[in-house]
């Protein structure tokens, strides 16, 4: 076996949608940077613990199952992140964007339990790899005043399979920091315009897909991957200046919320005169919880939890708004 030691840093992930679901792209479209990862093969054992007349429990084993599993932390970026908002709420309408060069996704949730499929590469000087069949199984998108906006993919999929990778990262690609968020919420969707900023200092979106490898007799690889029940969950913290949103709880009142990024100083499109922009936008949701915190030496904040809905007069729970280079997804 050879010797070789490394840091995490000197592993790479890249992404692409596969064509065909569960047949592997050939080479990533997007190498992602990551703050964290722990995407790996994973397994599952039978143990033989028939009697053979001696004291002993186990005399054998067998490999059951084979998949992949783990998170992929990072910074939103404004190119590649479309992929992941893909595989999170499963489809995309692309068409040119206001400005020459620009371009607008719109996502909406898919109603089907067999979502877009990605394959995820993995390099690093121990293996390349590729996962093809990977599944989005949650997202969390983390906004934290003076920090860079950032999520958490969870991913599941096959077992990694080897291949040959060219690392190509894209130095330029725009990110989005705190100052970029805005929060609105409204009575209803069409008041979302006019409605004033929710002045906050942090946020949290967690979509939930609930999803699991399906295995059938004849092989320990994952013969299909389903999402189940799909939710979408908000919290946010602010300071405590009225029981607007303590009554709103307690009286089950509905809003329209809306979630807002611009880089208002990054610059795309042929003229450079388009700012990158990400905006979610949730037509129903209810403030399912709220409390206080009231430190002594501390400045009072409350929290709450929103609940999306899903709306039947818009069709859907979450829709969400990119606007950058990339043509299509």
């Amino acid at each position: 076996m050879a010797n070789i030691d490394f840091i995490g840093r000197r592993i790479s992930y890249g992404i692409a949608k596969e064509a065909t679901r569960g047949t592997a792209a050939t080479t990533a479209t997007h190498w992602i940077p990551h703050l964290s990862a722990d995407l790996q093969d994973k397994h599952e054992s039978a143990l033989n613990n028939s009697a053979m007349g001696v004291i002993d429990l186990n005399n054998d084993a067998i490999v059951t199952q084979i998949w992949s599993e783990g998170k992929i932390e990072g910074k939103i970026q404004v190119e590649s992140f479309g992929l992941i908002l893909l595989a999170a709420l499963g489809q995309v309408t692309s068409a040119a964007g206001a400005k020459a060069g620009t371009f607008k996704h719109n996502f909406t949730r898919l109603n089907s339990n067999l979502s877009p499929s990605l394959t995820i590469f993995e390099k690093s000087p121990a293996a390349d790899l590729k996962y093809e069949l990977s599944c989005l199984k949650s997202l969390e998108i983390d906004i934290v005043t003076g920090e860079y906006v950032k999520y958490t993919a969870d991913f599941i999929g096959r077992q990694g399979t080897p291949t040959t990778s060219t690392v190509t990262f894209v130095e330029s690609e725009a990110e989005f920091t705190s100052k970029y968020c805005q929060l609105k919420m409204a009575a209803n969707k069409a008041g979302l315009a006019a409605a004033p900023r929710v002045s906050i200092k942090s946020a949290k979106v967690k979509i939930e897909r609930n999803t699991e490898a399906y295995y059938e007799a004849g092989s320990v690889t994952p013969a299909e991957i389903h999402n189940k029940a799909f939710d979408v969950m908000f919290e946010c913290e602010r300071r405590y200046s009225d029981n607007t949103l303590k009554d709103a709880s307690l009286k089950n009142t509905k809003y329209a919320l809306e979630l807002s990024m611009v880089n208002t100083d990054d610059k795309i499109g042929t003229a450079k005169d388009e700012n990158p922009s990400l905006k979610f936008t949730l037509p129903a949701v209810v403030i399912s919880e709220w409390e206080r915190d009231q430190g002594l030496d501390d400045v009072v904040m409350e929290k709450f939890t929103v609940q999306g809905l899903f709306s039947a007069a818009n069709g859907t729970q979450i829709e969400a708004e990119l606007v950058n280079s990339t043509a299509s997804y």
